[in-house]
């Protein structure tokens, strides 16, 4: 009897007998503390004129008996034309994917980039927005168009929409929408309308309305991923997709990320604004390691005026491990009715923004306005004592210049 062919799915592993026409699927690994190692094995055969299911059982991977009870139990389900043929096809499969799953991965030495080469900047799944095959976030209260900018990106992607007028570069991917919150019906809703205002070629988007855990359902989103190639992940939210635990809990933080790994593709988690009454700095609900493990964060702002069917967006970044913060980037929602259209916007023209800016872009901000302006005046505007905005004229002579006795810009930036 030949050797399978075995290829890993995620954690799982796929096992194939050409000659025999024989596939075994080894999921929901389990180390036990009791030394025991458990998962769920299903047979099938691709055999023509044979209905595919043979077993789909549970094994303690090292026990001799359960082994030896599987191969019989398998003989009589689907004899094969020689005798003992299923106990070596079960000894061969347990013995492979043992080998396999105590190596985990590979020790690899790695070298700087020579000296005389550049070094390669982290990679974007879309520009500004995601890095390529990190976890990526956007946090910010209800109703701010979170779940919205996630499902463009999605679909700026699917196509890939590269001449958009959204200032985002995508590359070519296959996301899965993991929806925690809504349901199908909402999610084609919204897919439809800002299909239409895109003004996009109708694009489907693969979906799963989750009920279970993360954690919990890990195995199957990870079938889910291998089946169909998917190389981008969004979660929404993650404070529902863990509620089945306490979010404030490091080890449910820490469990989420785990099991987000080993799906080994870009994902984007929507988050809510956790409430904090003493301090002004923001932050995702919940553990404080949610925001330390994610690789990139946005935190997205709006702002609308009563009666208007338009958001205005702002989103600034909070957090970046792969280098410098990303530049601010502002969009514009707007509902019609028949269609959801999501544009660019300059947020530095929308004055509720300005407050959450850094105090140089909010002078900055003023003088693009204004052309000049006095210490005093700059002050008022920005409520700011005239000693600090003395300290930010001098600190960034690049961008500020005197003018008699006024303040303007070397160039507008």
């Amino acid at each position: 009897m030949t050797k399978p062919i075995m290829r890993p799915l995620g954690t799982s592993w796929q096992f194939y007998w050409e000659k025999e026409h024989i596939f075994a699927l080894v999921s929901r690994i389990h180390d036990h503390k009791d030394g025991r190692l458990t998962a769920e094995i299903s047979l099938k055969t691709d055999q023509e004129g044979i209905p595919p299911h043979i077993l789909h059982t549970s094994l303690n991977l090292l026990a001799s008996r359960g082994k030896s009870s599987l191969a019989k139990e398998l003989e009589e389900r689907y004899p094969l034309p020689q005798k003992s043929q299923w106990a070596v096809l079960v000894e061969q499969l347990t013995t492979m994917f043992l080998t396999a799953h105590r190596e985990g991965e590979p020790v690899k030495e790695v070298w700087p980039v020579p000296s005389d080469d550049p070094i390669p900047q982290a990679p974007f799944l879309v520009r500004p927005l995601l890095y390529e095959g990190k976890p990526n976030m956007f946090f910010g209260e209800g109703g701010t168009g979170k779940s919205y900018l996630a499902l463009v990106l999605a679909l700026i992607c699917r196509l890939p929409y590269k001449d958009n007028p959204l200032g985002l570069e995508p590359k070519k991917a296959t996301p899965l929408y993991l929806d925690y919150e809504g349901d199908e019906a909402e999610f084609n809703r919204r897919l439809s309308l800002l299909q239409r205002g895109l003004e996009i070629p109708a694009t489907p988007i693969f979906y799963r309305e989750c009920i279970l855990p993360f954690i919990d359902d890990i195995d199957r989103i990870e079938a889910i991923v291998a089946e169909n190639k998917i190389d981008f992940v969004i979660v929404d939210s993650v404070g529902v997709a863990t509620s089945s635990s306490n979010l404030n809990y490091s080890e449910t933080a820490t469990a989420f990320y785990a099991a987000l790994r080993r799906l080994r593709c870009t994902s984007l988690l929507i988050s809510h604004r956790a409430k904090e009454q003493e301090s002004k700095k923001t932050s995702p609900y919940g553990s404080v390691y949610f925001f330390n493990i994610a690789r990139s964060i946005y935190e997205v702002f709006r702002q609308q005026e009563e009666g208007e069917n338009r958001i205005h967006l702002a989103l600034l970044h909070k957090k970046n491990n792969q280098g410098p913060f990303l530049p601010r980037q502002g969009f514009t929602l707007t509902f019609t009715g028949e269609k959801t259209i999501l544009s660019h916007l300059e947020i530095d023209n929308v004055p509720e923004f300005l407050e959450k800016l850094s105090l140089k872009t909010q002078i900055v901000a003023l003088l693009k306005k204004e052309t000049t302006a006095s210490i005093s005046e700059i002050a008022r505007a920005v409520d700011k004592p005239e000693n600090t905005i003395r300290a930010i004229l001098s600190r960034y002579k690049n961008l500020f210049v005197k003018v008699d006795d006024d303040w303007g810009l070397k160039v507008f930036p």
